[in-house]
């Protein structure tokens, strides 16, 4: 992790809800599977879509519901650090049933986990980290306010930007 997937999906989110009349944000989807909360975030997303507000009790109930509802139109929906395959099957259970104006961004680890919920290759995006100078000059505006180091910081400040592998978050 580090590279800045959530960081950009919520940047897209904020930029992008106003074009959608149903939008809902599920964070940290690795964690809350970790908890056994996946059924609080089924029926948050179901309260997001359709205004559910009935009690889910388990995950396998969630999936018959959401079957029934996440073919709501015009939906912008992000998936934030799934981690499994199950994770995505649990909260869009069938990915066919997805209205075409709905817009579905899973952020992940995992090629492999997107691939394996039936997302199309085309539509997997890697993300990278910077570059040697980006990181560079990332660094030095957080540390100086401005894009380069003083000399006397120069070597210092490579040997950080070395450390952090062009990870932004560490940076």
């Amino acid at each position: 992790g580090g590279v800045g997937k959530t960081t950009l999906a919520k940047e897209f989110y904020n930029r992008e809800r106003s074009h959608y009349s149903k939008c809902y944000f599920l964070y940290d989807v690795r964690d809350n599977a970790d908890k056994g909360s996946l059924n609080l975030l089924q029926k948050e997303l179901l309260s997001s879509l359709c205004g559910w507000d009935k009690p889910i009790v388990s995950v396998d109930e969630g999936i018959g519901i959401l079957k029934k509802h996440i073919s709501t139109p015009n939906v912008l929906l992000i998936l934030d650090d799934v981690d499994k395959a199950d994770q995505v099957y649990e909260l869009l259970p069938d990915l066919t049933l997805l209205h075409p104006d709905t817009l579905v961004l899973i952020t992940s680890r995992y090629r492999d986990v997107l691939i394996s919920s039936g997302v199309e290759e085309s539509s997997i995006y890697m993300l990278t980290g910077l570059t040697t100078q980006h990181s560079h000059e990332l660094f030095c505006l957080h540390s100086f306010n401005r894009p380069h180091a003083a000399p006397a910081f120069e070597s210092l400040v490579q040997k950080f930007v070395e450390a952090c592998g062009g990870l932004p978050l560490s940076l």
